[in-house]
């Protein structure tokens, strides 16, 4: 919260962000950290009121947040004219409202949740500690990769490289999730009906879960069909089926040079438009 009200534009340029990224930066970095306890209340909320058998108030939360968050981002954004303070407030606000569904649970008769005083004691906090440090070491693993990828996006082709791979890493989080939730979802089921010798429901969950997988995926293998030609003539940004999920290309001199391939995420070059990077039209390779 301190570096929050202190530190924002520092923050943005020890990140390495341009003159013109930390102005429009320093202000969503501000709002952001400022609401940082409102985000973990949320997700230690939802956690105990998913432990406690009530699995689908938690999911409605999730989707309440989130559509609200979708939704208002764009009505402070472009309607109220606050620009990415209003999409950082938008973000800010959502854990809020995932809150407020998750308290109803405290009203339920199976509620069995309760707020008492406990002294804090080193034992506690070790065994905490314990429990916690797997998913500790995963989450700070995945933002020292982003930001290492990103510091090298930003050395080969600038903040436009950067914001590039930050559309496909969002996608592909996206992509995980759903290959993530149908993972743990079947896994009760097989174990249930494996348990109980019923190994022609083991098949049918198998083979509902191999077929979601392959729709998801032809369905993400279908948006690199997706492209957009914009006022930049040329210069655009054409998702590509060339080894990669996004290929950014801006003409001659622009934010890709060389049509190169940017940490092995972005590659440049396409067969829409030239230049000597590209894809090969008779074997679908990048070359």
């Amino acid at each position: 919260i301190l570096l929050g009200i202190f530190s924002a534009e520092g923050i943005v340029r020890l990140l390495g962000g341009e003159p013109d990224i930390v102005t429009v930066g320093a202000p969503y970095t501000r709002i952001f950290l400022l609401f940082t306890p409102f985000f973990m209340c949320n997700y230690i909320l939802r956690s105990f009121v998913l432990n406690d058998g009530d699995p689908s108030l938690a999911m409605t939360a999730t989707m309440a947040s989130s559509l609200f968050n979708i939704v208002m981002d764009w009505v402070l954004m472009f309607p109220l004219g606050m620009g990415m303070a209003g999409a950082a407030l938008a973000t800010a606000a959502s854990p809020i409202v995932g809150m407020g569904i998750n308290a109803l649970h405290f009203r339920k008769k199976t509620n069995t949740l309760c707020f008492r005083w406990h002294k804090p004691t080193f034992k506690l906090l070790a065994h905490v500690s314990a429990v916690g440090v797997s998913g500790f070491i995963g989450e700070i693993a995945g933002g020292m990769t982003t930001m290492v990828l990103n510091f090298l996006i930003l050395g080969l082709s600038g903040s436009i490289g950067v914001a590039a791979y930050g559309v496909v890493a969002n996608v592909a989080i996206v992509a995980t999730a759903i290959f993530s939730g149908i993972s743990q979802g079947s896994q009760p089921l097989l174990s249930d009906a494996y348990s109980r010798g019923e190994t022609g429901q083991v098949r049918q969950v198998l083979m509902m879960s191999i077929l979601l997988v392959c729709g998801v995926q032809y369905r993400r293998n279908g948006l690199s069909e997706c492209g957009r030609r914009g006022e930049m003539g040329d210069d655009y940004v054409h998702p590509a089926r060339c080894g990669c999920d996004c290929a950014l290309r801006a003409g001659d001199g622009g934010a890709l040079r060389h049509d190169g391939c940017v940490a092995g995420v972005l590659r440049g070059g396409s067969h829409y438009g030239g230049g000597h990077g590209g894809r090969n039209e008779e074997n679908g390779d990048c070359v």
